[in-house]
């Protein structure tokens, strides 16, 4: 089971493709493509209620200009991702 705080989950799941039938089909395969689309939703409403500080590079003003798009892009690009190196290494 997954959880996801945030600001307008609701809002963002009612029109999207996640949601079919009145059920919450959070598939492992999606799960990164959800907390995306939940992490922009709460960065847009932070921005609507003035509460936004901006992260690393990107300062409030900046995230401010950015569309929906660019906003999703730039969740993107700030997730962790779980790239570890070879532990086993084989002998040739």
């Amino acid at each position: 089971m997954y959880l996801f705080p945030g600001i307008g989950l609701g809002t963002l799941l009612s029109g999207s493709r996640i949601v079919s039938d009145g059920m919450l089909h959070a598939a492992a395969e999606c799960i990164r493509d959800i907390t995306k689309q939940v992490a922009a939703t709460v960065i847009t409403e932070a921005i609507e209620e003035d509460l936004i500080e901006g992260y690393r590079e990107m300062d409030a003003r900046e995230l401010r200009k950015l569309n929906k798009d660019e906003l999703l892009c730039y969740v993107e690009n700030s997730m962790w991702n779980p790239d570890y190196p070879t532990l086993i290494y084989k002998k040739d």
